[in-house]
C-alpha cells in the first residue's frame, strides 16, 4: 500500500520537506494582511460536511469565500487563479478544512497556510497534531457544536487584534522544528517515487 495512512508500506504524506520551507519568514507583514478568514474550496459537497461550518462561522464572523463553494467574493484580479499561496498570503487567517475526516488525512490546506503565513483554522483528522509543528494551529473540533464555533471565533479574533497572538502560531520560525516533528517525516526528504523504488528493491528475492 503507498497511500496517506501513517501505516502504509510506502507513506506519502501531504507534508514534505523538500517542498514546503515553512521556516521562511513571511514577506507579507501582519499589519497588511487581511482580517477575516479566507476559505478557498471548489467542492461544496463534502464528506465533512465543512460548509455547514462555513456557514456558522459567517454568523459571528467575516469569511472570504473566493472560490466555488458558497462565493461570495471575487478571486483577486492581479493574481492567478493557480497561484493559491499568493491570495493566502494576503489574509491573517486560512480555513484549511479537509473534505473528509480520517486519522492521518493531514492535506495540503494546512500546509499552505503556515507556508504562506496565515494561522489555520483546522478541521479534519483527529491527530492532526502529530502532523504539525506545537501549537500552530487553531483547532474545530469535529463534530461541532454552536458553542465550540464561538470558542473558536474568540481565539480567531485574537489573531485579528494582536500581533503578538498572531506570532504565537509561527514561533517554529524562530525556534526551529522540534525533534519529533523532524524524525516523523525526516524520510521526505527524498521523493515517493524515491522511497517507492527503495520499498521494491527491499522486497526483491535474492538467489
Amino acid at each position: 500500500e503507498m497511500s496517506y495512512r501513517m501505516h502504509s508500506d510506502v507513506p506519502i504524506p501531504y507534508f514534505e520537506f523538500f517542498k514546503y520551507g515553512f521556516l521562511n519568514k513571511s514577506e507579507v507583514s501582519w499589519e497588511l494582511r487581511e482580517k477575516a478568514v479566507l476559505f478557498v474550496a471548489r467542492n461544496c459537497d463534502s464528506r465533512s460536511q465543512r460548509e455547514d461550518l462555513v456557514k456558522t462561522l459567517k454568523k459571528y464572523i467575516r469569511v472570504d469565500s473566493i472560490s466555488d463553494c458558497l462565493h461570495n467574493k471575487k478571486w483577486p484580479s492581479d493574481i492567478s487563479r493557480t497561484d493559491k499561496i499568493s491570495v493566502l498570503k494576503r489574509y491573517v487567517a486560512v480555513l484549511a478544512a479537509e473534505n473528509s475526516i480520517a486519522d492521518d488525512y493531514v492535506t495540503e490546506k494546512v500546509y499552505d497556510a503556515l507556508a504562506a503565513g496565515a494561522v489555520p483554522i483546522y478541521y479534519g483528522a483527529p491527530n492532526v497534531d502529530q502532523f504539525l509543528p506545537s501549537n500552530s494551529i487553531i483547532k474545530v473540533p469535529y463534530p461541532f457544536t454552536e458553542e465550540d464555533i464561538k470558542n473558536v471565533v474568540k481565539q480567531i479574533e485574537g489573531v485579528f487584534n494582536s500581533k503578538v497572538e498572531y506570532n504565537k502560531y509561527f514561533r517554529f520560525r524562530e525556534l526551529g522544528f522540534e525533534e519529533k516533528f523532524v524524525k516523523k517525516f525526516n524520510y521526505t526528504t527524498y521523493t515517493n517515487k524515491c522511497r517507492l523504488c527503495q520499498k521494491i528493491m527491499s522486497l526483491r528475492c535474492h538467489a
